[in-house]
């Protein structure tokens, strides 16, 4: 957070908002249905032809109609800010299992972030590691990714963890990746 405080005093132009050039009665509507800061923010982003940067998917999904042109979530940001070692893999897991406790939906796992959970945990299976699995048993999980993600974490994981911690890293995929799909119980 620190960090984040530190990029934004330093990097960050802090301006004030005048809103759109032309106020529509959508316009009017979202100042009626969001809080100032909200509403500042589109505006900032529309003055400014910026990107509108949120885990509000809800918002995101409005902000074209409001005129924002570009809008995305916050995970990827974090990824391309971990991928150029603006932040620490391990401060990007945290996040991602912030993210997941906190009950967001559509956060994406990669098998990186698995492994880097587990390694914290050698001897025993990672809760953390455990809730990030868990996401796993949605029904929004593209079945496929997921078992591409659980095999790619399985190969790590049997070459650096103790075999019973592997074995039960593999148990735990497949209740994951079958919960509520008898398909996959064969």
């Amino acid at each position: 957070l620190r960090e984040m405080l530190h990029c934004v005093d330093h990097y960050c132009e802090l301006v004030p908002t005048v809103g759109p050039h032309e106020v529509t009665d959508f316009h009017r509507s979202l100042a009626q249905a969001l809080d100032n800061d909200t509403l500042d923010v589109l505006y900032l982003c529309i003055e400014r032809n910026a990107i509108l940067v949120s885990d509000d998917a809800s918002l995101r999904l409005l902000a074209p109609e409001a005129g924002v042109a570009i809008s995305m979530g916050v995970q990827p940001v974090l990824m391309e800010a971990c991928n150029k070692d603006f932040l620490s893999k391990d401060a990007y897991v945290d996040t991602v299992v912030g993210k997941l406790v906190a009950g967001h939906d559509f956060v994406t796992v990669q098998s990186q972030d698995l492994f880097t959970l587990a390694k914290r945990t050698p001897a025993r299976v990672s809760e953390d590691a455990k809730i990030a699995l868990d996401t796993f048993r949605k029904p929004t999980l593209d079945i496929a990714s997921g078992v591409q993600v659980s095999c790619e974490f399985l190969m790590h994981a049997i070459e650096r963890l103790q075999p019973a911690v592997a074995a039960a890293y593999g148990k735990h995929i497949l209740e994951a990746l079958q919960y509520e799909r008898p398909q996959l119980h064969r």
